[in-house]
């Protein structure tokens, strides 16, 4: 009995010493946001950058990943009530923050400028805009200067892919929108702009960074929250962040010359 005793505690305590172990075989569920490439679609190999990023650094961290894809509001709401674990790729807010604890970024939101190559524009603030014709998507929430401002025109679309074609038949001098988005767009439509070249603005309208957001009504929230940092931080030291970037062609390479999402509240 004694020496059972013993090699129990040996095995609890090997146990212990594993990085993740204590938690190697719980499965987190991901509530991801469907039709949002680069980041984030059913579509996508491993559904999306962010979602590939994601899963890799909570299997690294010592959890399964189950990535369930639907609408943003259902997604939101799912995981604030606890029915879901994670929610993939959102932005911080002081509200959000009493049902969600954030990681460290994964990603970076950046809105930016697309205007065709051969312009002369550059993007230096929002005077740069006069006399212009911007495409806008309906999907974006766009700063209110930005919404306000009557020195320039703003037309409507659907999405950034249609302001984008806007752009390529001279019906808008320039589409705004999230840069990724817009790579992704412009690799994946290039036949259909008939081999027009598009330039991204090095200045953004507006930076916010994408967290993991983990619910607070799930056991062991803070513990997700540093396994996840901590796996991030190694995944970018030695590469595999990187390697997942060009995997879905966001690497700077593969990026239009001169070289989000929409986020509902």
């Amino acid at each position: 009995m004694i020496g059972f005793k013993r090699i129990a505690i040996w095995a609890l305590a090997a146990l212990l010493l594993v990085p993740g172990a204590a938690h190697a075989q719980r499965e987190l569920t991901v509530a991801a946001l469907t039709g949002w490439p680069p980041f984030s679609d059913e579509g996508l190999p491993a559904n999306g950058f962010a979602n590939e990023v994601i899963t890799v650094a909570l299997k690294r961290a010592g959890y399964d990943a189950r990535v369930e894809m639907m609408p943003w509001p259902e997604a939101k709401a799912s995981v604030m009530a606890g029915e879901h674990d994670v929610l993939s790729s959102v932005w911080h807010t002081e509200a959000r923050a009493e049902k969600l604890a954030f990681t460290d970024p994964v990603a970076e939101n950046r809105i930016v400028f697309i205007a065709p190559a051969e312009s002369p524009f550059t993007y230096t603030g929002l005077d740069s805009l006069k006399g212009k014709t911007v495409a806008v998507a309906e999907e974006y929430h766009y700063a209110e200067a930005f919404l306000e401002s009557d020195a320039f025109t703003r037309l409507e679309n659907p999405n950034l892919v249609a302001g984008l074609f806007q752009v390529a038949n001279g019906e808008a001098d320039l589409a705004v929108g999230d840069e990724l988005t817009a790579r992704y767009l412009i690799g994946e439509s290039a036949k259909r702009f008939e081999g027009m070249d598009f330039a991204l603005s090095e200045r953004a309208l507006s930076e916010r960074p994408l967290h993991v957001g983990v619910s607070r009504a799930v056991a062991g929230t803070q513990a997700i929250v540093t396994a996840f940092n901590e796996a991030l931080a190694a995944m970018r030291k030695e590469g595999t962040y990187v390697e997942i970037k060009e995997k879905h062609g966001l690497t700077e390479a593969d990026a239009p010359q001169q070289v989000a999402t929409p986020d509902a509240e």
